[in-house]
Protein backbone atom coordinates (compact mmCIF):
# COMPACT_ATOMS: atom_id res chain seq x y z
CA UNK A 1 0.00 0.00 0.00
CA UNK A 2 3.29 2.15 0.74
CA UNK A 3 4.21 1.69 -2.65
CA UNK A 4 1.16 2.39 -4.54
CA UNK A 5 0.74 5.28 -1.82
CA UNK A 6 4.02 6.86 -3.25
CA UNK A 7 3.01 6.63 -6.42
CA UNK A 8 4.99 3.78 -7.92
CA UNK A 9 4.13 2.59 -11.26
CA UNK A 10 3.31 -0.79 -11.48
CA UNK A 11 6.70 -2.03 -12.71
CA UNK A 12 7.95 -0.83 -10.33
CA UNK A 13 5.94 -2.79 -7.56
CA UNK A 14 6.06 -5.79 -9.44
CA UNK A 15 9.98 -5.49 -9.21
CA UNK A 16 9.69 -5.65 -5.68
CA UNK A 17 6.40 -7.78 -4.45
CA UNK A 18 5.53 -10.71 -6.55
CA UNK A 19 1.86 -9.53 -7.04
CA UNK A 20 -0.77 -9.13 -9.87
CA UNK A 21 -1.96 -6.38 -11.42
CA UNK A 22 -5.56 -6.75 -10.85
CA UNK A 23 -4.16 -6.75 -7.32
CA UNK A 24 -2.17 -3.36 -7.79
CA UNK A 25 -5.70 -1.80 -9.41
CA UNK A 26 -7.49 -2.93 -6.24
CA UNK A 27 -5.41 -1.50 -3.90
CA UNK A 28 -5.46 1.82 -5.95
CA UNK A 29 -9.14 1.82 -5.80
CA UNK A 30 -9.11 1.14 -2.41
CA UNK A 31 -6.71 4.05 -1.71
CA UNK A 32 -9.41 6.27 -3.77
CA UNK A 33 -12.25 5.48 -1.84
CA UNK A 34 -10.78 5.35 1.58
CA UNK A 35 -9.10 2.87 3.64
CA UNK A 36 -12.34 1.32 4.90
CA UNK A 37 -13.37 -0.14 1.76
CA UNK A 38 -10.80 -2.50 2.22
CA UNK A 39 -12.13 -4.41 5.00
CA UNK A 40 -16.47 -4.28 4.70
CA UNK A 41 -18.23 -5.55 7.30
CA UNK A 42 -20.66 -8.20 6.39
CA UNK A 43 -23.35 -9.71 9.32
CA UNK A 44 -23.03 -13.20 9.55
CA UNK A 45 -25.60 -14.65 7.55
CA UNK A 46 -27.73 -17.63 8.39
CA UNK A 47 -27.43 -20.82 6.77
CA UNK A 48 -30.60 -22.50 4.85
CA UNK A 49 -31.00 -25.01 6.98
CA UNK A 50 -30.25 -23.49 10.41
CA UNK A 51 -33.54 -22.93 12.67
CA UNK A 52 -35.00 -19.74 13.45
CA UNK A 53 -35.90 -18.44 16.66
CA UNK A 54 -39.96 -18.79 15.81
CA UNK A 55 -39.26 -22.31 15.20
CA UNK A 56 -36.91 -22.97 18.09
CA UNK A 57 -39.42 -21.74 20.33
CA UNK A 58 -42.05 -23.57 19.12
CA UNK A 59 -40.40 -26.43 19.95
CA UNK A 60 -39.55 -24.95 23.62
CA UNK A 61 -43.43 -23.96 23.64
CA UNK A 62 -44.89 -27.64 22.87
CA UNK A 63 -42.31 -28.83 25.43
CA UNK A 64 -43.42 -26.35 27.95
CA UNK A 65 -47.40 -27.50 27.93
CA UNK A 66 -46.68 -31.21 29.12
CA UNK A 67 -47.24 -31.80 32.33
CA UNK A 68 -44.50 -33.05 34.88
CA UNK A 69 -43.90 -33.88 37.89
CA UNK A 70 -40.59 -32.84 39.66
CA UNK A 71 -38.72 -35.64 40.94
CA UNK A 72 -36.18 -36.26 44.20
CA UNK A 73 -33.95 -33.33 44.78
CA UNK A 74 -29.80 -34.21 44.62
CA UNK A 75 -27.11 -31.72 45.12
CA UNK A 76 -24.99 -34.13 42.75
CA UNK A 77 -27.29 -33.99 39.57
CA UNK A 78 -29.66 -31.90 37.83
CA UNK A 79 -33.20 -32.10 39.18
CA UNK A 80 -35.67 -34.74 37.49
CA UNK A 81 -38.67 -34.08 36.10
CA UNK A 82 -40.89 -36.93 35.09
CA UNK A 83 -44.28 -36.87 32.71
CA UNK A 84 -47.32 -37.92 34.36
CA UNK A 85 -48.88 -39.60 31.47
CA UNK A 86 -47.46 -43.07 31.67
CA UNK A 87 -48.53 -43.90 28.21
CA UNK A 88 -46.64 -40.85 26.66
CA UNK A 89 -43.57 -41.73 24.68
CA UNK A 90 -40.99 -39.30 23.00
CA UNK A 91 -42.18 -40.69 19.52
CA UNK A 92 -45.50 -40.04 20.67
CA UNK A 93 -44.98 -36.29 21.47
CA UNK A 94 -42.86 -35.80 18.54
CA UNK A 95 -45.78 -36.47 16.49
CA UNK A 96 -48.15 -34.43 18.20
CA UNK A 97 -45.45 -31.93 17.74
CA UNK A 98 -45.78 -32.19 13.84
CA UNK A 99 -49.07 -32.35 13.98
CA UNK A 100 -49.62 -29.33 15.53
CA UNK A 101 -47.06 -27.26 13.12
CA UNK A 102 -48.59 -28.73 9.89
CA UNK A 103 -51.96 -27.66 11.10
CA UNK A 104 -50.54 -24.34 12.03
CA UNK A 105 -49.44 -23.85 8.69
CA UNK A 106 -47.61 -20.29 9.84
CA UNK A 107 -44.18 -21.17 8.19
CA UNK A 108 -42.78 -22.69 10.88
CA UNK A 109 -41.21 -25.59 9.86
CA UNK A 110 -41.08 -28.89 10.99
CA UNK A 111 -37.85 -30.14 12.38
CA UNK A 112 -36.88 -33.92 12.45
CA UNK A 113 -37.24 -36.46 15.35
CA UNK A 114 -33.03 -36.67 15.83
CA UNK A 115 -33.00 -32.87 15.65
CA UNK A 116 -35.95 -32.22 17.86
CA UNK A 117 -34.77 -35.18 20.28
CA UNK A 118 -31.57 -33.34 20.38
CA UNK A 119 -33.35 -29.86 21.25
CA UNK A 120 -35.42 -31.40 23.82
CA UNK A 121 -32.68 -32.81 25.81
CA UNK A 122 -30.99 -29.36 25.61
CA UNK A 123 -34.05 -27.36 26.90
CA UNK A 124 -35.10 -29.83 29.22
CA UNK A 125 -31.80 -31.49 30.29
CA UNK A 126 -33.60 -33.41 33.14
CA UNK A 127 -36.82 -34.57 31.64
CA UNK A 128 -37.34 -38.56 31.90
CA UNK A 129 -40.27 -40.39 30.56
CA UNK A 130 -41.40 -42.06 33.61
CA UNK A 131 -40.75 -42.42 37.53
CA UNK A 132 -38.13 -45.30 38.41
CA UNK A 133 -39.21 -47.37 41.50
CA UNK A 134 -36.66 -45.62 43.71
CA UNK A 135 -36.20 -42.21 44.07
CA UNK A 136 -32.85 -42.16 45.59
CA UNK A 137 -29.93 -40.97 44.27
CA UNK A 138 -27.16 -43.41 43.51
CA UNK A 139 -24.26 -41.07 44.38
CA UNK A 140 -25.72 -40.37 47.98
CA UNK A 141 -26.00 -44.06 48.59
CA UNK A 142 -22.89 -45.53 47.27
CA UNK A 143 -20.71 -47.18 49.19
CA UNK A 144 -16.78 -46.98 49.14
CA UNK A 145 -15.34 -50.68 49.66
Amino acid sequence: MNLIYSRFLKREVWAVLPVGSSKISQLRKVLQNGINTLHTCHPPRLPAHALHDSDLLMIKANAESWEVKDGFPCVHKCSKQYLLDLKLTFTKSYQRYKDKIESANDGSRVVSYSRWIQYIHLFFPGLCLAHTIEDICDYCVCIDI
